[in-house]
């Protein structure tokens, strides 16, 4: 882990194409596109919320992988909390041995 800062993207999958419906703009596990490669590369994870209003998608995000729904989130936020409190917790415990 080179970094405790973990980077996230809440969102709607709006789509991509010229014409209705359209196709989800982060492919599927077994053939992702470039913005699904890019944020396996850069983010911890993409939260999708599809609402009716904003999406127009044939067939919903194919969820997996970096992909999770958005109502995963506050889960993640309590589970990456509690890996940091006990790396800070080993962390001091190491430097009383240096004091």
């Amino acid at each position: 882990m080179l970094t405790r800062i973990k980077v996230v993207l809440a969102t709607s999958d709006t789509g991509t194409g010229k014409t209705e419906p359209l196709k989800s703009e982060w492919g599927t596990l077994e053939n992702p596109d470039k913005n699904r490669l890019l944020a396996e590369s850069y983010l911890d994870g993409v939260y999708v919320e599809n609402v009716p209003e904003f999406c127009k998608l044939g067939e919903p995000t194919a969820l997996g992988g970096i992909v999770r729904p958005l109502n995963e989130l506050p889960q993640d936020f309590i589970r990456w909390g509690e890996e940091l409190s006990k790396l800070i917790h080993i962390e001091r415990r190491g430097l009383r041995r240096f004091i």
